[in-house]
């Protein structure tokens, strides 16, 4: 059995902005933010681009209703939440227009949460528990509570491009 990573999408969000407009509103060194963070511009959350959109967003495009009948089991990591009832992955689950049958759930975990998902889904694959059928990892966040803060320069919503790229 084969198990590895299909297809592949990003949705960086709909806005940015530019690191050096920052670093001069900020008082940062330009210099010193490309040098070390490799950052020449951060995404910028727009109302309607919530962690459900961006997911949304990232994934919808690039399944065919094939896929769709396929998955067996969604995973969304993220730290962020869009209300304090449902996990983000049942959500993503219904605007995705997948079956109900579809397994959902969230990991609440920064940076390894991906990572985990990713490792989760392999062992769910491999266990051959729902032959034939696959799952749908998608890490999505959005960070709202930094202005102003030190770590400004480097939160936004899934959107790094690396200077000299």
């Amino acid at each position: 059995m084969s198990i590895g990573i299909e297809k592949l999408r990003v949705y960086p969000g709909s806005l940015a902005l530019s690191m050096k407009a920052l670093c001069e509103a900020r008082g940062h060194d330009l210099a010193d933010i490309r040098d070390t963070m490799m950052i020449d511009e951060r995404s910028l959350n727009v109302p309607w681009e919530d962690p459900v959109t961006m997911a949304v967003n990232a994934a919808k495009p690039m399944l065919t209703e094939q896929d769709r009948a396929r998955i067996g089991l969604v995973i969304v990591a993220s730290e962020s939440g869009v209300d304090q009832e449902k996990p983000m992955s049942t959500w993503v689950q219904r605007y995705l227009g997948l079956p109900s049958k579809v397994r959902n759930i969230e990991v609440k975990h920064a940076c390894y949460g991906a990572t985990a998902s990713l490792q989760l889904a392999a062992s769910w694959a491999a266990s051959n528990a729902a032959p034939g059928e696959a799952a749908l990892v998608i890490n999505a966040g959005e960070s709202r509570m930094h202005l102003g803060q030190p770590w400004e320069i480097c939160f936004g919503c899934g959107r790094s491009r690396h200077a000299g790229v």
